[in-house]
């Protein structure tokens, strides 16, 4: 008999501090199976987050066998497990480099190299 996933208790917590941080996010909990909990997207880059609830027994038990196994299976980018606000935003802030633009000329720079054009 499958259930259907349930959400940590810290679930909307972090994608609120996610989303506050500029980063989007998309909601992938009720998919189940050992897909992780949420697709986030920051600096032009794409991270799996799973979101493990350390006050709960589960929780403190980490990845379960189908988490696991997708983990082991999973050949793209970078996969993190998070437990806190602060563990998500370390996570994300760990993606490519920061770019600070303060002119017109510098964006359009920017959008070269973003490009490949340079």
């Amino acid at each position: 008999m499958k259930y259907g996933a349930k959400k940590d208790a810290n679930h909307s917590e972090i994608v609120d501090a996610l989303k506050t941080h500029g980063a989007s996010v998309i909601d992938m909990s009720h998919v189940g199976q050992g897909f992780p909990d949420l697709i986030v997207g920051f600096r032009r880059e794409t991270l799996l987050m799973e979101i493990k609830n350390p006050k709960t027994a589960y929780g403190k038990r980490g990845l379960n066998k189908n988490q696991t196994r997708w983990r082991e299976n999973w050949i793209g980018g970078p996969y993190a497990v998070v437990s806190s606000v602060d563990g998500a935003l370390a996570a994300i802030n760990a993606l490519g480099p920061v770019a600070t633009v303060t002119d017109a000329e510098g964006a359009l720079r920017l959008l070269e190299v973003m490009r490949g054009d340079k």
